[in-house]
């Protein structure tokens, strides 16, 4: 390969150059499982060992390159571990640390330069809460330090993003890079739709086959439909940013198709996140006040007509999901018996977590926070990893008209379902002082994406923009009812996409000359 090529500072460069790292990060860590095995010993941990080396020493070069590699290895690292092992899933806890300090070491001459204190203060709060909140209530250091690390690893890797100056040609070319892999994952969900189980059993992936209404529910490469449905309105959010801008029918057309994803992945949050992330694109665009208000709605409403016809093709799954939420969540069947107790619940066949987990941790956190003022009841002890691998002795005492631990999904024996969301996690163990300063942090992400938005008019770094924007906001619906924030799967990707956006909403690349007009000047 001509290395002049892979140093070329155009799209085709930083293909190249991620195409190589792509085949490395394939390839070096399914030798390491080959030659070692499902062994006993820490060798077990090579495949993981080389993948991260692999991304660190690649992000001393290629930053922009090796973070894209990075997130979207971790989004298939489920999958890949059916190849490569399971402990390759470990590969995170070792690449996150080591990119934060090449990236802290790179920074340190310029870091004042990327300091907010709306943010940044909150991050500090949020830190220093949960390690006073820890030590006041003595829960144990092997418990809070390390769910101290998994709450901030993400952070971490948004921060990473942040410092890393990316230029107009590599935002574009890792768009690309992942709408590419968006079609593949798309293109092949199709297939499974008529025949999951011949599908999975030919590519060897996980068995997941289940219907919430006439079609089977698709996760094509997926470990499960929650990450292809998030995936796929992902693109079709920044899918749907370039129509708007362009009006391009291939635009159109790719975002019209990403927008049946979380129909196809039958899940509510992702249907629910889209629609209200597109709400949010329109009235950001309302709000610019650049163009008249019916010039505007003229311009979003392919956006609304296509909306509603795949609305319309897919009512009957729809009133499934309705009517099964209502169930569940409003008006259950269940009721309690004479001692006040729920019926045992059934394991669900889709793997989604029991309601009345879901209602025990939200009450129970509120519960802990309000008993545990102003900070909670620590790290590790309500609704977290921790509390989950450690059993916190809160399970047997909230929520107070029906403990935790009784419930399937929160039982002491397959405690399974106790990460089934986020703010619970917040409330319990950081109190409702954190909780602000954690609402603190992400209001400042959308404000500071809101204003990134705002920069441009049109162009790339619009698109890219507002699709972050967009994202966040889809993210923040996800987080009612997923553990969005932190998730490895999904958190990676989502800061690594804020914190670029958010950098170039703070600086125009150096290879970028169209920042937008004020609206005054523009409507002059």
């Amino acid at each position: 390969m001509n290395l002049r090529v892979l140093g070329e500072f155009s799209e085709r460069g930083f293909v190249l150059r991620f195409a190589v790292l792509a085949v490395l990060l394939l390839s070096l860590p399914a030798i390491g499982h080959a030659l070692v095995g499902e062994t006993q010993s820490n060798l077990r941990l090579a495949p993981a060992v080389i993948a991260a080396a692999t991304i660190v020493i690649a992000f001393v070069w290629w930053r922009v390159e090796a973070l894209l590699a990075f997130a979207l290895f971790v989004l298939f690292y489920d999958t890949l571990a059916l190849y490569m092992g399971g402990p390759v899933r470990r590969f995170d806890e070792m690449t996150v640390p080591a990119l934060g300090l090449v990236a802290v070491w790179g920074a340190l001459p310029r870091i004042r330069e990327w300091w907010s204190w709306p943010r940044d203060g909150a991050v500090a709060a949020i830190v220093l809460i949960g390690v006073v909140s820890s030590l006041v209530h003595r829960v144990p250091l092997d418990v809070w330090s390390i769910q101290l690390v998994l709450l901030v690893k993400a952070i971490v890797l948004f921060y990473v993003a942040l410092w890393t100056s990316a230029r107009a040609f590599q935002v574009a070319a890792g768009m690309k890079i992942v709408l590419g892999i968006g079609l593949l994952v798309l293109g092949l969900s199709f297939v499974e739709l008529f025949n999951p189980l011949w599908f999975q059993q030919t590519l060897h992936l996980q068995q997941f086959v289940n219907a919430r209404g006439p079609l089977y529910a698709v996760k094509s490469l997926f470990f499960h439909p929650v990450l292809y449905s998030w995936f796929t309105a992902l693109i079709a959010i920044f899918a749907w940013a370039w129509y708007l801008d362009s009006k391009r029918r291939l635009a159109l057309v790719l975002a019209a198709a990403f927008s049946l994803g979380p129909f196809l992945g039958q899940r509510r949050r992702a249907i629910a996140a889209l629609v209200i992330a597109l709400a949010t694109g329109f009235a950001e665009a309302l709000a610019r006040d650049i163009q008249p208000w019916r010039q505007v709605v003229r311009r979003w409403t392919p956006v609304g007509a296509t909306m509603a016809i795949i609305v319309v093709l897919f009512i009957p799954l729809l009133l499934n999901l309705g009517e099964a939420t209502w169930i569940k969540y409003i008006n259950p069947v269940a009721t309690p018996g004479p001692s006040g107790e729920l019926p045992p619940v059934e394991e669900p066949g889709d793997g989604e977590a029991p309601p009345q987990v879901r209602i025990a941790l939200y009450m129970g956190a509120v519960e802990v926070a309000r008993d545990s003022i102003p900070l909670g009841a620590g790290l590790g002890r309500w609704g977290s990893w921790m509390s989950r691998q450690h059993y916190s002795d809160l399970y047997y005492h909230y929520p107070t008209d029906h403990k935790a631990y009784q419930i399937f999904g929160l039982r002491p024996r397959r405690p399974v379902n106790v990460t089934d969301t986020f703010w619970p996690e917040i409330v319990g163990e950081l109190g409702f002082v954190g909780l602000a300063a954690y609402l603190v942090y992400l209001g400042s992400l959308v404000m500071a994406l809101w204003r990134a938005a705002a920069r441009y008019r049109a162009g790339l770094l619009r698109v890219f923009t507002v699709g972050a924007l967009l994202v966040l906001v889809q993210a923040l619906v996800e987080s009612v009812a997923s553990p969005m924030f932190h998730s490895p799967p999904r958190a990676y990707l989502l800061y690594l996409i804020v914190g670029v956006a958010i950098a170039i909403g703070s600086r125009v690349p150096d290879d970028w000359r169209e920042p937008a007009p004020a609206a005054a000047e523009a409507r002059s």
